[in-house]
């Protein structure tokens, strides 16, 4: 991570509420409700391997864990 700028922020909300904010600082988070993920997310609502988040130089890569389509970025 460039020491210069701040983290990007993970926010993650379910049906309007607020479940986390987590910044990513890691060059690669995996997110679920497995307590081995990098990012822990206790809700029904979200596979034990839900996602991964890979920073690739200044951007980052979602993929879909789960294999079932069930990610969603900003509501698509």
């Amino acid at each position: 991570m460039d020491e210069d700028h701040a983290p990007a922020v993970l926010i993650i909300y379910e049906d309007g509420t607020l479940l986390g904010e987590f910044a990513l600082t890691q060059k690669q988070v995996s997110l679920g409700r497995d307590s081995f993920c990098t990012i822990t997310v206790p809700s029904p609502q979200i596979a034990k391997h839900q996602l991964i988040i890979a920073r690739v130089e200044q951007s980052f890569v979602l993929s879909d864990a789960a294999g079932k389509d069930t990610t969603f970025v900003n509501g698509k």
